[in-house]
């Protein structure tokens, strides 16, 4: 029996192995540092407020995504990603309600915090949350034989979605 398991355990490790050799390297890379943004290292996180560690984690906690495509050419990708993401800009007008009455009452930055936590929690918890599907382009470059984002960040696009008509007039 422990022959077995042993020789189970080296086919599955094998397998592994296999399947992840065959993603060009940039993809591997992409989703190194996906799993690194949903769960951040210790020293990523020590200039982070308890606050905003826990905001981001909200946020981040629950984006899936899917690559639809990997076009790799020598020191350059580009990475074609669809993200399922939290409608946040549908629920702004809900964040706006519960801080609006704050902002007449002068309250202390800890009050602030507080309030934000709570609404981001209690939203976080809802089981009825909208999501949006954005599909966005990556572009990856090698620097120093390793795989980068190019310098942009692509969460504000995700998380915008939609924000442009609640923040601009309606101009008719």
């Amino acid at each position: 029996m422990k022959k077995k398991l042993i020789v189970l355990g080296i086919c599955l490790l094998s397998v592994l192995c296999f399947v992840s050799c065959g993603k060009p390297e940039s993809q591997v890379a992409f989703e190194k540092e996906m799993t690194l943004m949903k769960k951040p290292s210790k020293e990523e996180l020590k200039d982070m407020s308890i606050e905003e560690k826990q905001i981001m984690s909200l946020l981040y906690e629950k984006i899936t995504y899917k690559i639809n495509k990997v076009e790799e050419k020598k020191d350059t990708s580009n990475i074609n990603v669809t993200f399922h993401v939290l409608n946040f800009p549908l629920y702004i007008g809900e964040f706006m309600q519960v801080m609006l009455p704050m902002a007449f009452t002068n309250p202390s930055e800890e009050a602030v915090n507080a309030a934000t936590i709570k609404f981001f929690k209690e939203l976080s918890e809802r089981k009825d949350l909208k999501y949006i599907d954005k599909t966005i382009d990556v572009h990856m470059k090698k620097v120093d034989g390793e795989w980068v984002a190019d310098g942009t960040n692509i969460f504000p696009e995700l998380f915008s979605e939609g924000l442009g008509s609640i923040l601009t007039p309606n101009l008719k």
